[in-house]
Formats: structure tokens, C-alpha cells, sequence
């Protein structure tokens, strides 16, 4: 894989970038003009702002393919394991989280935190909402702690202790047919070792583009080395 880093303090400056590589790609016949290109981006206000920047200077923005970095990875694991658990998403582990919640062996468990709810379907549903919050960025920025859990590794922190209750209450409630992004991770790899696979994917999504993004993860970066050519545009 090759990686190609533009860093400017000027989202302008790396815009006019990516214009004069994607013209570049296309005098060169690297690529045709009915071939998608793949840019990563954080928010859809960037993505709208984007195409009025190519649209303005060259008169047409056609075939940008603008994702998250979350939707790339779905994406491969789609392609590779067509059949394979679906992702537990924010929403499926909210109301997993609110019915577990309601449980009585919680609640005798730790009746501190289930006080904070007592009698309030609002504070119930927004606790559960908050935790779904909370379990996405652990397994983006904390990984490692999923990891522990999923292993039934002993909590040493009293506090998280109840997080981790959740974690595992929620899993089981959901059963198999769910993965988190953790387990996804580790398929998505496993699979990206076969030749067929990794072609496959290259095949698909040539030339991989991130406009403006200040962090990927190692586990993310560890995916983007087994399957792309990636080209950065950072600020």
C-alpha cells in the first residue's frame, strides 16, 4: 500500500489539491470519468461544501463517493462477509440498554445508578442513551477496554464495573446475530489475508482519499494497510 500526505492549515489549499490530483488522474487515463472516487470526510457539511468547491472551478463534481471512515470499514465487511453478524449500532444497543436497565437483577446490583432513573422513563431512556453513546467511542478510542470485557477480564475500576455488566447484558440480549465493531474489525482482517479477497476490494475502491480528517485510529489504520492506496489531505 502507498500512503501520499498533504497537510495545510487551509481546508482551501488542500481542496485545490485534490482538484489538481483527481484532473491529474484522469489526463493520465488512471482512471475513467464514470469511475467513482472515494473520499472520507468527517462531517456532510464538509462533503456539500466540497462539491460546490470542485463543481465552481472545473463545472461539473460527478462520481464522488463521499463516507465516514465507519461506512468504509461496513462497507469491506459487507463485500467480504456478505453473510456475517450485523453491526451493533448505536440504536440496537439504546433500547437493548433500556430494557436491561428495567431489570431487577441491575437494579439490586447497583442500586446507586438505578436511583439516578427510579420512577423516570425520561432519565431511564436518556441514561441508556448516553451508555450507547459511550459504548460506540470505547470501541473507536478505547478498545482495549471492549476487549478486556468481551474476554470477561476482571474490572479492577469499581467504577466501570456496571459499564461493563451493561456491555456484557447487551451482547447476550442481542445474541449472535450482532457483532461489534471490535469483532468486525478482527473478520474484516482475517478475511483481507486472502489474496481473492484483497484484490477483490482493491478492485472496487482503487485509490482510497481523506480530506480534513485529524485522527484515524491504529485499528483503523491497521484495516487501510491490508487493502488500499490511501491519499491524505490533512489539516
Amino acid at each position: 500500500m502507498s500512503i501520499t500526505l498533504s497537510a495545510s492549515y487551509s481546508l482551501e489549499q488542500l481542496s485545490k489539491k485534490i482538484m489538481a490530483d483527481l484532473k491529474q488522474e484522469l489526463d493520465e487515463k488512471k482512471r475513467g470519468v464514470f469511475d467513482k472516487q472515494w473520499i472520507v470526510t468527517q462531517t456532510d457539511g464538509i462533503n456539500f461544501w466540497m462539491k460546490n468547491q470542485i463543481a465552481e472551478k472545473t463545472g461539473i463534481a460527478a462520481n464522488l463517493q463521499f463516507a465516514k471512515m465507519n461506512d468504509i470499514v461496513q462497507l469491506i465487511y459487507h463485500w467480504v462477509s456478505p453473510n456475517s453478524s450485523r453491526l451493533m449500532d448505536k440504536d440496537r444497543m439504546t433500547w437493548a440498554l433500556f430494557s436491561e436497565l428495567d431489570e431487577s437483577e441491575f437494579k439490586k446490583t447497583f442500586p446507586q445508578i438505578a436511583s439516578y432513573y427510579d420512577n423516570s422513563q425520561m432519565r431511564r431512556v436518556s441514561l441508556a442513551m448516553e451508555m450507547a453513546d459511550l459504548y460506540d467511542q470505547y470501541q473507536i478510542y478505547r478498545h482495549k477496554e471492549i476487549e478486556n470485557w468481551n474476554a470477561d477480564a476482571v474490572e479492577n475500576d469499581s467504577d466501570l464495573n456496571w459499564q461493563k455488566y451493561l456491555w456484557k447484558k447487551i451482547k447476550s440480549r442481542l445474541g449472535a446475530e450482532y457483532a461489534d465493531r471490535l469483532e468486525i474489525s478482527k473478520k474484516v482482517l482475517a478475511a483481507l489475508k486472502q489474496p481473492n479477497n484483497k484484490a477483490d476490494i482493491q478492485k472496487k475502491i482503487p485509490c482510497l482519499r481523506f480530506f480534513g480528517l485529524a485522527i484515524v485510529t491504529d485499528r483503523k489504520s491497521t484495516r487501510l494497510n491490508s487493502s488500499h492506496l490511501v491519499i491524505s489531505y490533512a489539516v
